[in-house]
C-alpha cells in the first residue's frame, strides 16, 4: 500500500506510522462480526480528518472484498484534475505518470465527469485507451465514482488483477460497491477537511501555495536535508516588465498572463517540487534532491546545476510562447530566474531566499529574460559556456542599490 507525496500532508499531517496502525485497526474491526461500536466510530473520527488514512482505509478494504491485487485511488484536486492519493499493486513507472490526469480524459476521467461506474470484463474488445494491457493478470477492471456528502464524484477507484486472472463479473461490482459505500463517508469528510486546509495555503489565482506555505516548507524541508544530507535548491522567477502589461493591456489580462505562466511552470517540473507564488508576478519552486534508495549522495554543484537546466527550459519555453489570443498581437513575455542552495549557499530557510533573491537581481541587472546562479562556481561555470563578458558569480547588489525591475 503505497501514499503518494503530497507537499501539504508531509507538513502538516500525522506520522505515517500513527495512519498505519489506526488503518490496520479500523480494517480489523470492519471484519469482525462482534465489532466494539465505540472504539470503531473513535477510529472512523480519526480516520476522517486525515487523507493519507481515510485513502488507505478504502483501498485496503476494496482490495480484500474483491480479492484484488492491483487498487488506485484519485480525488479531485484545485486544478480540474485528479491527483493519485494511494494505490497498491501498480508498478512505480505506472504510478510516477499518473500523479495526475486530466478530468475530462481517460477512462478515469469518463467515469469521474458522468458519476457512473464501468466494468470491462476484456479491455482487448472494447477501444480504451488502456496502456499495456499484457501487464496485468485480468483481461479487465472495474472504475467506480467516489462520492461526496451531496453525491457528486470527488474521486475514481479503480481494481483490476483479481484472483488468478479471472474475469471480472457483476458480483465483482457489487462487492466493490458494498466495501466503497463503507468507506466512503469517511473519504468524503477527510477530503473536505483536507481542502478547507489547502485553501488557507493557496493562492486562489493560479492553484500554487502561497508565501505562507513557503515559508512552512523551506522549514521543514532543510531540517529534513540537514538530516538526510540532501541539497535543496530555491528557484526565483519574475516576470519581466509586468507593469508594462498591465498598464497597456489592463489587469485582468495581466492575471491570464499569469494563470497561463503558471500552467507552463507546472508542465516544466518535476512531482516533488513545490510550486509558490510569492505575491505581484514573483514565484517560487523548491526543489527538494532526496536520494532514492541504493542512490549515492549528489554533489550541492550538480543540484544546482540541474536546477539551472530546468529554469533554462523554462525560461526558453516562456520566451517562445505566443500571447497572441491574448493581446491581439504576437506578444510575448520573459522571466528572469534566480537560484540558491542549501546547504552550499545558505544554511538557514531566510539566507535561501536571500541568496536565490540575490541572484534573481542579477539576472535583472544584466538585461533580464536569464537566469542567474548565486553559487560562485556554478555561475562561473555557466558564464564561462554562455560566454559572458563578466563572471555569473560577481557580487549583485544590496537592496538599496536595486532599481526597480
Amino acid at each position: 500500500m503505497t501514499s503518494v507525496p503530497d507537499p501539504l500532508r508531509q507538513l502538516l499531517g500525522c506520522p505515517s506510522a500513527h495512519t498505519t496502525e489506526a488503518v490496520r485497526r479500523a480494517l480489523a474491526m470492519l471484519r469482525s462480526d462482534n465489532r466494539p461500536l465505540l472504539q470503531f466510530g473513535q477510529l472512523v473520527a480519526q480516520l476522517s480528518h486525515d487523507i493519507e488514512a481515510a485513502s488507505h482505509f478504502m483501498v485496503e478494504h476494496i482490495l480484500d472484498e474483491v480479492h484484488a491485487g492491483r487498487c488506485s485511488l484519485f480525488v479531485a484536486d484545485a486544478d480540474r484534475g485528479l491527483a493519485l492519493v494511494a494505490y497498491a499493486g501498480l508498478p512505480e513507472e505506472i504510478a510516477r505518470r499518473a500523479r495526475r490526469v486530466d478530468a475530462r480524459e481517460g477512462v478515469v476521467g469518463w467515469v469521474y465527469s458522468r458519476g457512473v461506474p464501468l466494468l470491462v470484463p476484456d479491455v482487448s474488445r472494447v477501444r480504451l485507451p488502456v496502456a499495456r494491457p499484457n501487464r496485468y493478470r485480468s483481461k479487465g477492471f472495474i472504475s467506480l465514482p467516489v462520492r461526496g456528502p451531496d453525491r457528486k464524484a470527488i474521486g475514481v477507484i479503480n481494481i483490476t488483477d483479481v484472483d488468478q486472472g479471472r474475469t471480472l463479473s457483476a458480483d465483482d461490482i457489487r462487492r466493490a460497491q458494498r466495501a466503497l459505500a463503507e468507506t466512503e463517508p469517511i473519504l468524503a469528510e477527510a477530503w473536505r477537511s483536507y481542502n478547507l486546509l489547502r485553501l488557507s495555503y493557496t493562492d486562489p489565482l493560479t492553484g500554487f501555495f502561497n508565501r505562507r506555505f513557503l515559508q512552512q516548507a523551506l522549514n521543514y524541508y532543510l531540517v529534513l536535508a540537514r538530516a538526510e544530507r540532501f541539497p535543496v535548491s530555491l528557484l526565483l522567477v519574475d516576470v519581466d516588465h509586468f507593469k508594462r502589461i498591465n498598464d497597456r493591456y489592463g489587469h485582468p489580462t495581466g492575471d491570464d498572463v499569469l494563470k497561463l505562466l503558471a500552467e507552463l511552470m507546472r508542465q516544466h517540473f518535476r512531482a516533488e517540487d513545490i510550486l509558490c507564488r510569492l505575491g505581484g508576478e514573483e514565484f517560487a519552486v523548491i526543489m527538494p534532491r532526496r536520494k532514492r534508495s541504493g542512490q549515492a549522495d549528489e554533489h550541492v554543484v550538480d543540484a544546482e546545476l540541474e536546477t539551472y537546466a530546468f529554469a533554462e527550459r523554462l525560461r526558453g519555453a516562456i520566451e517562445e510562447y505566443s500571447l497572441h489570443a491574448l493581446f491581439g498581437e504576437d506578444g510575448r513575455v520573459t522571466v528572469s530566474c534566480g537560484i540558491a542552495t542549501f546547504p552550499q549557499d545558505a544554511s538557514t530557510p531566510s539566507e535561501l531566499l536571500a541568496k536565490a533573491d540575490e541572484a534573481l537581481y542579477r539576472a535583472k541587472r544584466k538585461g533580464r529574460n536569464r537566469v542567474e546562479l548565486y553559487c560562485p562556481l556554478c555561475a562561473r561555470k555557466v558564464a564561462q559556456e554562455r560566454g559572458d563578458d563578466k563572471p555569473a558569480g560577481a557580487p549583485a547588489t544590496t537592496a538599496a542599490q536595486r532599481s526597480t525591475p
